[in-house]
């Protein structure tokens, strides 16, 4: 099985959409089903879930808000979709849903505060550009969306493939340490 059509939905605030064109360059735009931008005070999304069976997505890529993420994975519920979900948010602690979904990835909180040479040449580098320092998750977030990012495309968008390269990477260096 492939992941060949991914679905994408994100807040629509300036850190979830450049996470969302940093995944989409690593995972390929051809392979990009749908992208959805939602605002961050709309909780119903069962037209997106609807959308999202309808485009017939293999795995759906998200970065919302702990509320949205358990409103879009309800909807998803609802519609029988059940594929492989990954969050850049950190998944809710209550996920009831989890045994609806084929795998539940997501990001582990982290703090972008450490005092090595790349943490700090990424809190510099994130002033530069945003003009204001990371957030605590910031580090984490990036270093997760460059990780499964760069895995999709080593995968080759094979389910099985991509989850044995999440579990197999070794020697990954990441901002907030080499993962293993």
């Amino acid at each position: 099985r492939r992941f060949g059509k991914i679905a994408v939905v994100a807040a629509d605030s300036t850190q979830a959409q450049a996470g969302v064109r940093a995944f989409t360059t690593k995972a390929g735009s051809a392979n990009i089903a749908l992208t959805v931008k939602q605002a961050a005070d709309k909780l119903d999304f069962s037209a997106i879930a609807r959308d999202i069976q309808d485009k017939n997505a293999d795995a759906l890529y998200i970065w919302l808000p702990d509320a949205q993420v358990n409103a879009l994975l309800d909807a998803l519920q609802n519609v029988g979709w059940n594929k492989t979900v990954i969050s850049q948010s950190p998944m809710p602690e209550n996920m009831a849903q989890s045994a609806t979904f084929t795998d539940l990835l997501g990001a582990s909180a982290c703090s972008a505060a450490a005092y090595d040479n790349l943490s700090q040449q990424f809190v510099a580098d994130y002033q530069a550009k945003w003009n204001a320092l990371p957030p605590d998750n910031a580090a984490a977030y990036y270093d997760a969306v460059k990780l499964i990012a760069e895995s999709l495309k080593n995968s080759g968008k094979d389910r099985t493939g991509l989850l044995n390269s999440l579990r197999n990477k070794k020697g990954y260096r990441g901002v907030q340490g080499v993962y293993n």
